[in-house]
């Protein structure tokens, strides 16, 4: 069933607002010479001018007809009366004669091209909302799109329930063409895995869902494994690589989102096709994340392991360090004797042994 409402007060506003500033205003409003060259030949006098031409503004932009018996916006109204050669307050005296009004709406829509919605639009219209909600699911963008393309093919905008209605229903239409993508290359077995995952495990008594989507407790080889069979049960699943390759990543990261937060009861309460479609977004996004803490952890196992092994290193040279000093001392002392031995022409051996046995300087 489509949404029923999509858009807030504001949005609805926001839609057909006019534009704020002076340099928008001077690009929508600006009147061509071949517009006063019209507006000239077929109105006569300066009120008809006026209304023709605040007719044509409001077509162009935001795209509708302005309401009989309301006024247009002053700012735009002074813009509009300065091209024409009127003053503003000829607005007052048009459109006293209905007909007036009718014939130039008439003429308006022959001569610039201009027409109304009509059944015939609907479908063409969901169908290009269909294509921007396969993107996003934020009612007022699919809306803008849809406005935006309906201005360029001088459609003039129907109501705005009408536009929130198309927009709806695109909406459903994308969602049900994502889920149907999504679970179309499946297996039996598959997506009886996929509803397995909402079953409690017999070890703790949550569901295997919620067993993977538990980040590590600590960061150790224990969790590190613990996190590799969470891995594991994903892959036995089986997805196929190219799952979700060909949906919007802004839709399939919305939907394994919301399906993350969602409860195993929440979700068992779903249509069969979204439950699955859900459970695959959720599994695929899960199967990236479980990947980076992996990575992750092991990086900060390796970098604890050298730091360990460094502080270790650390330790054994403090040890060591006097008698690496005293090894050093006696080979200066030996060096030094044996250069004192040459000089004098003594026996080096000897030399040697008036320091340091043989015994002991073997074993050195």
């Amino acid at each position: 069933m489509p949404r029923q409402h999509l858009f807030s007060e504001n949005d609805k506003n926001e839609l057909l607002s006019l534009p704020q500033t002076q340099e928008e205003i001077v690009r929508r409003y600006t009147l061509t010479e071949n517009d006063l060259s019209i507006i000239r030949s077929i109105c006569r006098g300066a009120a008809n001018r006026l209304g023709f031409s605040i007719l044509l503004s409001y077509m162009r932009y935001p795209g509708i007809v302005l309401p009989i018996n309301s006024n247009p916006d002053k700012i735009l109204l002074q813009y509009i009366a300065s091209q024409v050669g009127v003053m503003p307050s000829q607005w007052d005296s048009y459109g006293k004669r209905e007909p007036t009004r009718r014939e130039h709406l008439l003429s308006l829509q022959s001569i610039f091209g201009y027409r109304t919605f009509s059944n015939v639009d609907h479908i063409p219209s969901v169908e290009y909302s269909q294509s921007i909600a396969m993107q996003t699911d934020k009612g007022i963008f699919i809306a803008r799109a849809l406005i935006d393309e309906l201005r360029k093919r001088k459609i003039l905008l129907p109501s705005i329930s009408t536009v929130e209605k198309i927009c709806a229903q695109s909406l459903t239409n994308a969602d049900r063409y994502i889920h149907e993508r999504l679970i179309c290359g499946l297996s039996e077995l598959q997506k009886s895995a996929l509803e397995k995952l909402l079953k409690n495990r017999e070890s703790n008594g949550k569901s295997n869902l919620n067993w993977l989507k538990q980040s590590p407790v600590a960061v150790n080889s224990k969790h590190l494994l613990e996190h590799i069979s969470r891995l594991k049960m994903i892959r036995d699943i089986g997805l196929h690589p190219d799952t979700g390759k060909d949906i919007h990543q802004n839709r399939l990261l919305k939907m394994a989102r919301e399906g993350r937060y969602m409860t195993t009861q929440h979700l068992s309460d779903l249509e069969k096709n979204r439950r699955l479609a859900t459970l695959t977004a959720v599994l695929l996004d899960l199967k990236a994340t479980i990947i980076d803490e992996i990575i992750e952890m092991h990086d900060k196992i390796i970098g604890s392991m050298f730091k360990y092994a460094k502080n270790t290193q650390n330790q054994l040279l403090q040890k060591s360090e006097k008698s690496i000093n005293d090894q050093l001392n006696l080979y200066l002392k030996i060096g030094s004797t044996l250069l004192a031995a040459k000089q004098a022409g003594t026996d080096a051996f000897e030399a040697i042994e008036s320091i340091i046995s043989w015994e002991d300087f073997y074993l050195m």
